[in-house]
């Protein structure tokens, strides 16, 4: 899974437009800024989400918030029904695994990156790093 670094609705949006509907290609995982989950909440995230133009099926774009190390709002995040939350190795690892596999949701630990839109030209490096997952570029 590819995964890319957005840094609110506008990266969001563009990222939801260059990937489209296709799924014959790869899936990507839409991560959240760094720890946002702590920052600004799971709430924002869901209110980013909700947001959003028509989504694909979260089989092929996964919304992942990045909670860093506080495994508390990645328990939060996943108690108000966020599909992938990704969070810093530590003690609480496997409680808050279980409590995904209990939602049906996904932990993602020392998630890395491929993409950070939020850094100067990831937009542009954004269409190179599709085509060469095998999708169109935007």
């Amino acid at each position: 899974m590819t995964v890319i670094r957005v840094g609110g609705s506008r990266d969001a949006a563009i990222l939801l437009e260059a990937v489209g509907h296709d799924l014959e290609t790869p899936a990507i995982a839409m991560l959240s800024p760094l720890a946002a989950g702590a920052s600004l909440g799971p709430l924002w995230w869901a209110a980013l989400l909700a947001g959003l133009p028509d989504r694909p099926p979260h089989d092929r774009l996964l919304p992942v918030l990045d909670c860093g190390p506080m495994t508390a709002s990645a328990a939060q995040a996943l108690a108000i029904g966020l599909p992938a939350v990704a969070v810093d190795e530590g003690p609480q690892v496997a409680s808050l695994r279980s409590l995904a596999r209990s939602q049906n949701a996904t932990v993602f630990v020392n998630i890395r990156v491929d993409l950070d839109l939020t850094v100067r030209g990831g937009r542009t490096r954004l269409a190179s790093l599709l085509s060469a997952t095998g999708r169109a570029s935007p």
